[in-house]
């Protein structure tokens, strides 16, 4: 499974989807895990090209069978910290 954290486009009347994380996880396990330390994000919308600022409450989770994000993206955050990295 594909699985994403994402943000909608604060602009009104701006449909964006702005993908932050993405990850390939196995059937079941959907969930991506970030300090809450990273947050605000700032994040450009890549329909309107307004940059707006994300709180850990505005991320949503999305998963999908098939890839939402085009050949060479890159998510603005990494790969998440392992436990042994958080403590």
């Amino acid at each position: 499974m594909h699985c994403y954290l994402f943000a909608r486009c604060k602009t009104p009347d701006c449909k964006g989807k702005l993908f932050l994380a993405h990850q390939e996880r196995p059937e079941g396990f959907t969930f991506i895990d970030y300090p809450d330390e990273l947050f605000p994000l700032a994040a450009q919308c890549p329909l309107c090209r307004q940059t707006h600022s994300f709180s850990v409450k505005e991320v949503q989770t999305e998963t999908s069978r098939s890839p939402h994000h085009p050949a060479g993206w890159k998510p603005l955050l990494g790969d998440p910290p392992t436990p042994q990295d958080i403590n």
